[in-house]
């Protein structure tokens, strides 16, 4: 026979069983807020921040840096590409997908066929204060910071943090299982418990 101690005690549980699980569904609601929260803050730093820098930059590269590589140096036309993950707010090096290419062509093969024409990089993002361009320097900055600002894991790097934005977004979903899952089952343990409350 269960000591009466012990079934008292599953008594006091089954008969906070409502206001637990009424706590729970209140932290679920705080999670759901939280996580509401940070993805307007997400959103808000990929579009105003990210999406304009890679915008900017795109546009100064085509208008402005291009137009610089002049005769007699350069000669062949010449191009911006850029590469497929450029404005891909998930990489943190897209910023720095692209190139500035001279169109150079050479004899054919063979007398009488037609030059080879190929693409020659002549300018490429090679790291901070490579050349000097502090407009390009600017937004690749602005760029890594709203990336790290995203997606630094929490408690980790040179110096701890828990600022990463889409690594709190994925720690509160986890929260929310474990509390749905609590909720759960500590609603279905009143009809278990109800068997085991009586002496």
């Amino acid at each position: 026979m269960a000591d009466i101690q012990n079934v008292q005690q599953l008594r006091a549980m089954y008969a906070d069983v409502k206001e637990t699980v009424d706590g729970l569904k209140g932290s679920i609601k705080q999670v759901e807020a939280q996580q509401g929260s940070l993805t307007q803050e997400k959103n808000a730093i990929e579009d105003a921040v990210m999406n304009e820098a890679s915008s900017k930059l795109r546009t100064y590269l085509t208008d402005v840096k291009v137009p610089t590589f002049v005769p007699p140096e350069y000669t062949g036309p010449i191009r911006v590409v850029f590469g497929g993950s450029y404005g891909d707010v998930t990489n943190a090096s897209a910023i720095i997908d692209w190139q500035i290419q001279e169109q150079d062509s050479t004899p054919g093969p063979l007398p009488g066929d037609p030059p080879v024409l190929t693409w020659l990089i002549i300018y490429m993002f090679e790291g901070p204060g490579w050349d000097g361009d502090e407009t390009i320097q600017g937004y690749v900055d602005d760029w890594m910071f709203s990336h790290d600002y995203l997606n630094q894991e929490l408690g980790t790097g040179t110096i701890p943090s828990t600022y990463g934005i889409n690594p709190n977004i994925s720690a509160l979903e986890g929260a929310k299982e474990i509390l749905t899952n609590n909720t759960n089952k500590i609603k279905d343990s009143k009809a278990v418990f109800a068997k085991y409350i009586q002496v």
